[in-house]
């Protein structure tokens, strides 16, 4: 790592701190183009309904929830609408949101905002959603149940399946179904822009109408790699982890060719029925009115209408649309063992890597966080989620935002701090209670020599922790997710670049992440947070921002 004179270098000596300016936010799964962001005030056009007007839905259930639990869980329903929320100049919020969180004792379920920006429609309870790639627990699990019954083999070469791909594609005779599967095969992601300067599927659909209802089929995905992609590693380098949906564009191919079937009916036979998920299915085109889905956007002030957005351009990595109800159903039947005839296949699907991303372990389509929840998040260029378990409290969550910007990224994150404050969920004993649900902007630097600079615009960079050990950071035009480990007065933190957009010539965007990820310690009070930095660095100081 540089000296502090190196790494703080281009900061601006003129002191103060201007108001927190707006901005947008971006999470896993596409990376964005940078873009200005504005609100849209109810005098001036339709538009979101202040949290704070706001009622939750309350749908039918058969549990009731205890009062002190549903208004914990209604607080963070609104706080993924809130637009003044403190969170929400880091993380984002969204037009309107359901929430559904299951215990063998109650059951909460309503939802909050609009379906419908121009009409300011509410979203009423049980709408279908495009569940993003939370999809790829479903391809996962079809996977697993072929593994179980002798049709292949994890450590299948990918060659031995898709020879023509696989000669193809760099490295591709190295690459092994169980790579593709946990992220480790190192394969270019056909929905990132390319080392070639070719906007990925779908990045191009944000500037392009034509290109957002754009029809694609498994091939059209895959030839876009090998035409343009780079590979990021080496398949199974040591320590190396990086997300591509196309990897389960290949595993949706392979479980074709090996059954015969086209994947929507493999879904429906060997998930949906054997569940009874009534409201689900995989979708390969623009979704049709019928189908009673909000109408959905792509990120805050909520003028890229994505509602026509083509499905088959995430088809096996995320093209299912659900209900949260339905949801509840997958994830307890496939974390119960229902799906599979032997219980060691599950604990071979939950058998994880490390990653760089937003869970602790990755397994076979599944990932583990913080609080023992095991389960995914999606994002379409319309709709954000979050579904998974609690595995040892047996509660269940669905989460799910008709924009793909905004805090439900972090939807286990908020349930758990909120269960955890109802007494429905153990705290965890080291979390940074100080530092969750603060807005921090970077003030200041000091270097070792002990000379102190100011941030010329502190709106640019700041970091959100929230319950749970996740992170958001603003790093100039950029957004980014990471985790983050506090215990005492030692933190660390990890980041993963979630965005690459080209920041201005002054920017400090790489300077201010590797800082970050630089960090062994802290020292705060309910104004002031001074992050120390490893190898007499120096340290970052920030300011708890109550401009919003």
């Amino acid at each position: 790592m540089p000296s502090g004179l190196d790494l703080f270098s281009g900061l601006s000596a003129r002191k103060g701190i201007p108001g927190f300016g707006p901005f947008y936010v971006s999470f896993p799964l596409q990376k964005a183009f940078a873009a200005l962001f504005c609100l849209i005030t109810l005098a001036i056009s339709p538009g979101p309904v202040a949290a704070d007007q706001v009622t939750p839905i309350a749908c039918v259930t058969n549990q009731a929830v205890p009062d002190a639990i549903a208004a914990k869980l209604d607080s963070t329903l609104l706080t993924v609408i809130d637009g003044d929320a403190e969170s929400a100049e880091v993380v984002g919020f969204a037009p309107g949101s359901e929430l559904f969180v299951r215990s063998p004792d109650w059951t909460y379920h309503r939802s909050a905002g609009t379906a419908d920006i121009a009409t300011n429609a509410p979203l009423d309870c049980g709408r279908p959603f495009q569940i993003g790639s939370n999809s790829k627990m479903i391809t996962a699990t079809i996977l697993m149940q072929l593994v179980e019954e002798g049709e292949l083999s994890l450590d299948d070469l990918l060659a031995v399946h898709l020879p023509e791909v696989a000669a193809a594609l760099p490295f591709g005779d190295m690459i092994t179904i169980r790579q593709l599967s946990n992220h480790t095969s190192g394969i270019f992601s056909y929905t990132d822009n390319a080392p070639n300067g070719v906007p990925g599927i779908m990045e191009g659909a944000l500037s392009d109408q034509d290109l957002l209802a754009r029809s694609y089929t498994p091939e059209e995905l895959i030839r876009f790699v090998i035409d343009n992609g780079a590979p990021n590693f080496e398949p199974g380098a040591q320590g190396q982890w990086s997300y591509s949906n196309t990897g389960y564009i290949l595993i949706g191919m392979i479980l074709e060719k090996i059954t015969g079937k086209p994947l929507g009916d493999l879904f429906r036979d060997r998930i949906f029925e054997p569940l009874g998920m009534q409201n689900s299915f995989l979708w390969n085109g623009v979704p049709q009115p019928e189908f009673n889905l909000p109408r959905s956007y792509y990120q805050p002030p909520f003028d890229l209408d994505t509602t026509d957005w083509n499905m088959s351009q995430a088809w096996a990595a995320g093209g299912v649309i659900s209900t949260a109800q339905d949801m509840d159903l997958f994830i307890r039947g496939l974390m119960a063992g229902r799906l599979f005839n032997d219980p060691a296949t599950l604990s071979a699907m939950l058998e994880g890597v490390p990653t760089d991303g937003g869970f602790m372990t990755y397994g076979i389509g599944i990932g583990e966080k913080p609080g023992g929840f095991w389960g995914h998040g999606g994002q379409t260029l319309g709709y954000e989620s979050d579904i998974g378990l609690f595995r040892d409290q047996d509660i269940s969550l669905v989460i799910w935002t008709n924009s793909a910007r905004n805090l439900a990224a972090l939807g286990s994150s908020l349930v758990f701090g909120a269960l955890a404050e109802s007494g429905a969920l153990e705290k965890r004993a080291d979390a940074a209670q100080s530092l969750t649900g603060t807005r921090w902007v970077w003030a200041s630097a000091t270097d070792a020599s002990g000379h102190t600079t100011t941030v010329e615009d502190p709106q640019r960079y700041a970091i959100f922790f929230q319950d749970g050990g996740d992170l958001a950071v603003k790093a100039d035009c950029n957004r980014v997710l990471g985790k983050y480990d506090q215990k005492d007065d030692a933190l660390s933190m990890v980041t993963k670049v979630s965005t690459k957009a080209l920041c201005e010539p002054d920017s400090l965007e790489d300077k201010f992440l590797k800082a970050l990820q630089e960090t062994t310690g802290f020292q705060w009070n309910d104004k002031t947070l001074v992050l120390v930095l490893g190898q007499n660095a120096g340290t970052m100081e920030f300011a708890h921002d109550t401009t919003n």
